[in-house]
């Protein structure tokens, strides 16, 4: 039984996770001295665009340039003449008429959708005998 302990012993000895190399503490530390010594945080991608002069006056142009559009739109829209009001009524019940023709759909035949059975168990769609012959293709070879 002793013999079993040994040797399930060693077994987990093996498992066992190895130790961190003596003068990783040392490195780890001299490592953070050196880059609080170097300065404050790196700048991110962010902060770096902010403060580029040429890419905050290409966003304010952008800006700018949005905005004016939007005014001119504005504007010019106030220059067309309004649509009367015959023809604005005329489109809405055009509209309205295909959205009726939309929600009435026709009524399903029972004939057509397979359902001839009275428990109304689908026996498949009846399709008619075909017109023209199929032509069998054989291999003469």
């Amino acid at each position: 039984m002793s013999d079993d302990h040994e040797e399930m012993a060693r077994l987990l000895a093996a498992l066992e996770e190895p130790e961190p190399p003596r003068a990783l503490r040392a490195r780890a530390l001299a490592g953070a001295e050196e880059a609080w010594t170097r300065g404050g945080p790196a700048a991110d991608r962010w902060r770096r665009l902010w403060e580029s002069r040429p890419l905050r006056l290409a966003w304010a142009a952008a800006v700018v340039l949005l905005v004016g559009a939007n005014l001119a739109l504005r504007t010019g829209s106030r220059a067309r003449p309004p649509a009367s009001p015959a023809a604005a009524a005329a489109q809405e019940r055009a509209g309205l008429q295909e959205l009726q023709a939309v929600v009435e759909l026709p009524r399903i035949r029972l004939g057509s959708a397979g359902l001839d059975a009275p428990e109304g168990r689908a026996t498949g769609p009846r399709t008619p005998a075909p017109k023209t012959p199929h032509h069998v293709t054989e291999d003469k070879s």
